[in-house]
């Protein structure tokens, strides 16, 4: 069963002795770069998702003396996009290079990214984290003030969406 990327909920049982439960989400297994989060009940949305990946996550309870271990690894597929808007274009949205440790060169279809276009990143669980005009086509991106784990770059361009996953590591 695939569940939608626009985001589904993570739920877990309750932990009588538990204040608040720490959760981890990544595509990698090995949670290399996970997106993290803290929550008081027993569930968490993720947000947006990535079409067609396997996603894996865990939790632990927390209280004042400290965390539980953590559970079992569970994981899900998302499902495929199978609807294009009228408004995608064929080009691609490349970042380079990706997983990054910040500093990216945006490109569409190999040629840089038009002064003016206006950039947007998402976290996981879909909230807006950055938003900016290129102001350089040339210039590489500086997002080194991002925290560590995966992303989606959303970009306008001429009346076109593109969209892209990036990996801060």
């Amino acid at each position: 069963l695939n569940v939608p990327f626009t985001g589904t909920s993570l739920q877990w049982s309750s932990v009588a002795t538990a204040t608040f439960y720490e959760y981890l989400l990544d595509d990698d297994q090995s949670f290399t770069s996970p997106v993290s989060g803290t929550e008081t009940l027993t569930s968490a949305s993720t947000g947006d998702l990535m079409p067609a990946t396997t996603y894996y996550w865990k939790v632990r309870a927390g209280n004042g003396s400290g965390f539980s271990a953590w559970s079992e690894v569970r994981s899900f597929n998302t499902g495929v996009a199978t609807k294009i808007l009228k408004n995608e274009s064929k080009a691609s949205l490349t970042i380079v290079p990706n997983p990054s440790e910040g500093q990216i060169q945006l490109s569409l279809d190999g040629k840089p990214i038009q002064e003016n276009t206006l950039v947007e990143i998402y976290s996981l669980q879909g909230k807006l984290v950055e938003r900016f005009e290129v102001k350089n086509s040339a210039s590489s991106t500086d997002l080194r003030n991002l925290a560590k784990g995966i992303y989606r770059i959303q970009i306008f361009n001429e009346g076109r969406f593109y969209s892209e996953k990036l990996i801060i590591r």
